[in-house]
């Protein structure tokens, strides 16, 4: 395996892994303001109300708030969640969901201690793919498995 490839591997599977743990949802503790990133977890009148809107046994739709009324929330959806806990990712399409039809309203928030223990577990991950894997940044003998200095005759 090469450098190259292992590097390219790791920040394949490291990228995915920091941006989830960069963020929580958390319940909100105020009036979302416009362009409040959001969770909306549907109540079960809201699952059937708003099924023909964001598809059938949707339990919880995400995105980017438009506005808040006294009857609804207008979000930008980013992706839908359906009761088998699959996830749909949407392109920003409007879309406005009743009060009556959601149960909680959470707020995503950056999460300081998640992201510094993924950055943490991917640069133990890495040196130990470098340890185990004999890549020769760490020092050692050559691919040959000898040490250094020794395969040559005495002069």
């Amino acid at each position: 395996m090469t450098w190259r490839r292992l590097r390219g591997g790791a920040a394949i599977a490291f990228v995915p892994g920091v941006v989830a743990a960069c963020y929580t949802y958390r319940p909100l503790a105020s009036a979302p303001a416009p362009d409040t990133h959001l969770a909306l977890v549907l109540n079960d009148q809201g699952r059937v109300g708003a099924g023909s809107d964001i598809g059938p046994a949707a339990v919880r739709v995400e995105g980017m708030l438009v506005e808040a009324t006294d009857t609804g929330y207008v979000l930008r959806v980013s992706a839908v969640e359906g009761i088998s806990g699959a996830r749909q990712r949407w392109t920003g399409e409007i879309v406005t969901l009743r009060r009556d039809y959601v149960a909680n309203v959470l707020e995503r928030r950056f999460s300081t201690g998640r992201t510094v223990a993924a950055a943490v577990g991917f640069g133990g991950t890495v040196v130990a793919l470098i340890a185990t894997q004999g890549l020769g940044v760490l020092g050692g003998g050559d691919k040959t498995g000898k040490p250094p200095g020794d395969g040559g005759g005495t002069q």
